[in-house]
């Protein structure tokens, strides 16, 4: 992994968290993640604990965000309105997927051994503490238990995969 690139990632998405981040989104979570690595990176700190940690938060992100798009949860339709077709595929794209294309390959050459759950714990504080399904804005077909169950499976099962 180039330094270089990490330290592009840091101010592109320095500068997005910066002007831009809600916490209460799970997404900026994911982003922040991508960041905390990319500083380890450049500062020659090595973890493969924060490195599946961080790879299983992204996944999480990108994997929720494809079941969000297909319950119509009014957050993405709002967004395509207000930024238009190209500029919210690109931004999309940006938060949601591209944190997860460069940090799962990061995970997958750790040591294989699971060990840390600290995924899992950090998407359950996530569900726990904030209601997904209002702050995306979907429907109530899905009650708030279901979001944490799923958090905590979720995660747990991304995590044994990226570790074995």
């Amino acid at each position: 992994m180039s330094k270089k690139v990490a330290a592009t990632e840091i101010i592109i998405f320095g500068a997005a968290v910066f002007m831009n981040a809600e916490l209460s989104h799970f997404t900026w979570w994911a982003v922040l993640s991508l960041l905390a690595s990319d500083v380890a990176i450049v500062l020659g700190l090595h973890s493969d604990r924060a490195n599946v940690l961080a790879a299983t938060v992204s996944a999480c992100v990108s994997i929720t965000v494809m079941f969000f798009s297909t319950q119509e949860c009014g957050m993405f339709n709002k967004a395509l309105t207000a930024y238009g077709p190209v500029t919210y595929t690109l931004g999309n794209f940006a938060l949601h997927y591209w944190p997860s294309l460069r940090l799962v390959p990061r995970a997958v050459s750790t040591p294989r051994s699971w060990k840390y759950g600290d995924a899992a714990c950090l998407i359950t504080l996530y569900t726990l503490t904030q209601q997904p399904g209002h702050v995306y804005k979907c429907s109530d077909r899905i009650p708030h238990a279901g979001f944490v169950i799923a958090s905590i499976v979720g995660s747990v099962a991304i995590e044994l995969i990226l570790s074995y």
